[in-house]
């Protein structure tokens, strides 16, 4: 019989059970216009991860360059590959399971 917490969908089936990694949110960062890095110790004592929910304005969207940014066990970092000369800023929300 199994122990801990276990959530059920209404057909029976296993939505989460105690062993799954719930992810934490952590942070915030706006990488401006040049490429850069951020120490996240969280990261170190578990699974980073990151992601932008980049918004469109008044410009079309392919006229710039985004960042692309990278996730390693001691933080994040961003740059620009080739592409339209017009840097945008972005903001990459981070956190850890």
């Amino acid at each position: 019989m199994p122990q801990g917490m276990q959530v059920f969908a209404a057909d029976g089936s296993l939505v989460m059970d105690i062993t799954d990694n719930l992810p934490r949110f952590i942070g915030s960062i706006n990488t401006g216009t040049t490429a850069g890095s951020i120490n996240i110790p969280e990261f170190a004592g578990g699974r980073g991860f990151a992601y932008s929910t980049d918004t469109a304005d008044s410009q079309p969207f392919e006229a710039y360059n985004r960042p692309i940014f990278q996730v390693s066990t001691s933080g994040l970092s961003w740059s620009w590959g080739s592409g339209p000369p017009t840097y945008r800023a972005i903001t990459i929300l981070y956190g850890v399971y």
